[in-house]
């Protein structure tokens, strides 16, 4: 219903019918129980027909179609919410920059796994995360820590943050989002 009230020629692909990774959470008290606030009912009946191929496989196509030509986005009412899409590229200067950017534990846990993938995963989290704030680069990367999923600040867990991986082949990925309190 969304995309015709847009009037927008978008396909529509099913996506999961439950989350993957934990508990089923929505958003019913900003949302409503039709996820449109209430408009679901006042809509005519979609006309556009869902696609047969599943989301995952449409976004992985599009993704090796349009290879460094994708946005990832992510919407939020209530909420501070930064995300980041890194491309996992060849990059032997990793652990440098890693010693330049990162906290000291992200970079022994990088230098024991002898990981660029690791890497990327820190330093996509961490944009993700400096965007949610608004702060960007220039307050730098290692004031703070998002080893093992946890935002730390100074050594103290972040209470009522998120990191949520995205999991594109190829590539790093989060949502970095803080709930309400």
């Amino acid at each position: 219903k969304t995309v015709e009230l847009i009037g927008k020629d978008i396909p529509v692909y099913r996506g999961a019918e439950s989350p993957m990774m934990r508990e089923l959470v929505t958003g019913k008290n900003v949302h409503g129980e039709d996820g449109m606030g209430g408009l679901s009912s006042t809509l005519p009946e979609p006309e556009v027909k869902e696609e047969k191929e599943r989301a995952w496989d449409a976004i992985y196509r599009e993704a090796k179609k349009y290879k460094g030509e994708m946005i990832l986005v992510a919407f939020s009412r209530d909420a501070k919410i930064g995300v980041d899409i890194q491309e996992i590229i060849d990059c032997s200067e990793y652990l440098e920059i890693a010693r330049s950017f990162f906290e000291p534990e992200e970079v022994k846990n990088i230098e024991e796994s002898n990981s660029k993938e690791l890497f990327f995963q820190y330093w996509s989290a961490k944009e993700a995360y400096l965007k949610a704030i608004g702060v960007g680069l220039l307050k730098g990367m290692s004031f703070f820590s998002v080893k093992d999923g946890v935002i730390k600040e100074n050594g103290r867990k972040k209470d009522h943050w998120k990191l949520i991986p995205i999991k594109v082949q190829g590539y790093a990925a989060y949502i970095a989002l803080k709930e309400k309190e």
